[in-house]
């Protein structure tokens, strides 16, 4: 035939890879259509493998997911970060302590602390002085 015995089991193993993904479509494309788009390939493949006793690697069903165009249209929003803006906002000073916080003077270097805490009434700021 002028196959090698290779080539001829790799040809093998992507013809049952295409089948095993046919049928991982269907039961995708199932759980999808009970919820309306929004599920992401996390909460499809805790789906999927709820009932199972052999259980389908999460990065198989994102790949599948790719391939069929099946990835959710939600998208998270991104935490804002105060690195994210830039300079011009923030006034960034010079580290003159250089981790040493035990000082032998009274009164000679304060810290202080901001933390940003989200939940449901809104945002609320913990303020702590050194």
């Amino acid at each position: 035939m002028g196959v090698s015995e290779s080539g001829y089991y790799k040809h093998k193993n992507i013809e049952k890879k295409e089948e095993c993904d046919e049928e991982l479509y269907k039961e995708i494309k199932e759980i999808k259509k009970g919820f309306k788009e929004s599920y992401g390939y996390r909460k499809v493949s805790f789906e999927i493998n709820r009932g199972r006793e052999k259980k389908i690697n999460h990065k198989k069903i994102y790949r599948v997911m790719v391939k069929y165009n099946l990835l959710s249209k939600i998208r998270r929003k991104k935490s804002s970060n105060y690195k994210s803006f830039g300079e011009k906002f923030i006034n960034i000073y010079e580290n003159k302590l250089n981790r040493k916080f035990d000082q032998k003077e009274q009164d000679k270097v304060w810290l202080t602390d901001i933390t940003e805490y989200k939940c449901k009434e809104g945002v609320i700021y913990i303020y702590q002085h050194y």
